[in-house]
């Protein structure tokens, strides 16, 4: 049986659920913290007064 282990904790894999539409999963609770976090981080690395690119809410022409 397949087994995740995460922490040296060892979890037994019965199946997997996939949720496109959010039906089952809150995709903005689990996604939407992480989103902010990844985009606040990458912007951080812009240098002052450079173009934001357009994956970051940057203009495109």
């Amino acid at each position: 049986m397949p087994e995740l282990i995460i922490n040296k904790i060892r979890y037994p894999i019965q199946g997997i659920l996939f949720d496109k539409d959010g039906t089952l999963l809150d995709f903005i609770y689990l996604w939407g913290k992480w989103s902010e976090w990844m985009h606040r981080h990458y912007e951080s690395l812009l240098p002052l007064g450079a173009i934001r690119p357009a994956s970051l809410g940057g203009v495109t022409a």
